[in-house]
């Protein structure tokens, strides 16, 4: 089950990204990356804790792709 905070940390600091990331899915019950962006992108899903913290953690990953 997604744990508030800690799931985007497993997600993005550990080794393993995609384990974390595959994971998380699991927890959201999402199957693949389309899925993934709908849940994060739906309306009804915003002022989930978890949700707030994946946006917060991509928008930081695309400043240091930049």
């Amino acid at each position: 089950m997604v744990e508030n905070g800690k799931t985007v940390y497993y997600i993005f600091l550990r080794g393993d990204n995609m384990g974390g990331l595959e994971e998380l899915m699991k927890d959201l019950n999402v199957s693949s990356f389309e899925e993934l962006k709908a849940y994060i992108e739906a309306p009804e899903h915003q002022d989930e804790e978890i949700v707030k913290q994946l946006k917060e953690a991509f928008e930081i990953f695309n400043e240091t792709e930049e």
